[in-house]
């Protein structure tokens, strides 16, 4: 399941990048729709982080010794 979801998260972000690089290349406006998916992935790319920072930091106080 993991790897369908990273798959799909790929797919999103490289499309609104591909679309970003060519309105700029073109010297258009970004639609909103572009916009919106592109605030959503920076989300949920800024929840995983932060996700995956209190995991590393979990489990980086459970394993010092003497604590």
């Amino acid at each position: 399941m993991l790897n369908f979801f990273a798959l799909l998260y790929g797919l999103i972000v490289m499309f609104v990048l591909n679309c970003a690089s060519r309105n700029v290349r073109e010297n258009r406006s970004h639609g909103r729709t572009l916009t919106l998916v592109g605030m959503s992935t920076l989300g949920a790319t800024l929840v995983i982080a932060a996700l995956l920072l209190a995991i590393a930091e979990g489990a980086l106080i459970v394993t010092v010794p003497g604590s």
